[in-house]
């Protein structure tokens, strides 16, 4: 919707912007700047409620400048805190599970997983046939041949369902956590 809005005021159709603060207007210091001197280029004012901040003011990047790296700063510490707060609890035994789609299991009266019975015969269904040769595709087209319903709810099995259960490391015991990495 960000990029959208670019867009709009790029084709003349917005001339100003109200944004609740500068932390909720980028991600960044940088970026915000990046976007504030191009919206002021072509003409659009950011106007920051919580700052009392015009962006076409005269001294108002300084100011933009200063808020935008106490918000940097405030949204890196509680990255940190959560991400710590996961790894402290990862170190508990306590791992985050979704059950709403994770098939062949359901949250037990411990909280801790517990597995359905019926759903994991299609599990291991899904594995005798990769083990057998089958492709995801063939997979997902004997799945739904058998009327079999997809963990969302759907007679119809996409292929990278199979392969998301397949690839699932929780399926064999295990779970990793911090898959992903994003640089700042």
């Amino acid at each position: 919707e960000f990029n959208k809005l670019m867009r709009l005021c790029k084709n003349g159709k917005v001339d100003m912007i109200i944004v609740k603060s500068i932390s909720r207007f980028a991600r960044n210091t940088v970026d915000c700047l990046k976007y504030v001197r191009m919206l002021k280029e072509i003409g659009v004012d950011v106007y920051f409620e919580e700052q009392g901040i015009h962006s076409t003011h005269e001294g108002a990047e300084f100011y933009i400048t200063i808020y935008g790296c106490i918000a940097q700063s405030e949204s890196e510490n509680m990255s940190a805190n959560i991400v710590w707060g996961k790894t402290q609890s990862a170190k508990e035994g306590n791992v985050m599970f979704k059950y709403k789609h994770f098939m062949g299991y359901q949250k037990g009266a411990d909280g801790k997983p517990e597995i359905v019975p019926e759903e994991a015969k299609i599990i291991r269904l899904i594995y005798d046939r990769f083990l057998a040769g089958d492709s995801y595709g063939g997979i997902a087209k004997l799945l739904e041949q058998q009327g079999i319903l997809s963990p969302s709810g759907k007679q119809h099995w996409p292929e990278s369902t199979v392969q998301s259960i397949l690839q699932n490391e929780k399926y064999k015991g295990d779970a990793i956590l911090n898959k992903t990495y994003i640089s700042d």
